[in-house]
Protein backbone atom coordinates (compact mmCIF):
# COMPACT_ATOMS: atom_id res chain seq x y z
CA UNK A 1 0.00 0.00 0.00
CA UNK A 2 0.99 3.10 -1.11
CA UNK A 3 0.96 6.51 0.89
CA UNK A 4 -0.64 9.49 0.24
CA UNK A 5 2.98 11.13 1.12
CA UNK A 6 4.86 8.83 -1.14
CA UNK A 7 2.35 9.28 -3.97
CA UNK A 8 3.07 12.98 -3.54
CA UNK A 9 6.81 12.89 -3.92
CA UNK A 10 6.77 10.29 -6.41
CA UNK A 11 4.27 12.10 -8.93
CA UNK A 12 6.35 15.26 -8.14
CA UNK A 13 4.92 18.65 -5.99
CA UNK A 14 3.80 21.80 -8.04
CA UNK A 15 3.14 25.18 -6.65
CA UNK A 16 3.91 26.41 -3.44
CA UNK A 17 4.43 23.44 -2.59
CA UNK A 18 7.99 22.62 -3.75
CA UNK A 19 8.97 25.61 -1.93
CA UNK A 20 6.94 24.41 1.33
CA UNK A 21 8.82 20.58 1.25
CA UNK A 22 12.12 22.35 0.91
CA UNK A 23 11.47 23.93 4.05
CA UNK A 24 10.24 21.16 5.96
CA UNK A 25 12.64 18.57 4.36
CA UNK A 26 15.39 20.98 2.82
CA UNK A 27 17.53 18.22 1.79
CA UNK A 28 14.41 17.06 -0.26
CA UNK A 29 15.91 16.87 -4.16
CA UNK A 30 19.51 16.43 -2.97
CA UNK A 31 20.80 13.23 -3.71
CA UNK A 32 22.88 12.91 -0.26
CA UNK A 33 25.37 10.42 -1.65
CA UNK A 34 26.44 12.66 -4.20
CA UNK A 35 25.87 16.55 -2.64
CA UNK A 36 28.40 16.03 0.36
CA UNK A 37 27.61 19.61 1.60
CA UNK A 38 24.46 18.99 1.49
CA UNK A 39 24.74 16.24 3.66
CA UNK A 40 27.40 17.44 6.05
CA UNK A 41 24.15 20.21 6.39
CA UNK A 42 21.88 18.05 7.28
CA UNK A 43 23.72 15.78 9.44
CA UNK A 44 24.93 19.60 11.83
CA UNK A 45 21.49 20.85 11.41
CA UNK A 46 20.25 17.44 13.17
CA UNK A 47 22.85 16.72 15.49
CA UNK A 48 22.24 20.42 16.99
CA UNK A 49 18.61 19.67 16.62
CA UNK A 50 18.69 16.59 18.76
CA UNK A 51 21.39 17.93 21.16
CA UNK A 52 24.06 15.33 19.79
CA UNK A 53 27.67 15.38 19.12
CA UNK A 54 28.19 15.28 15.12
CA UNK A 55 31.26 13.39 14.84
Amino acid sequence: MVSMIETVLRDGLIGDWKAKMREIIPSHGHDLKQDAAMLTKVRAETAEILGLQNA
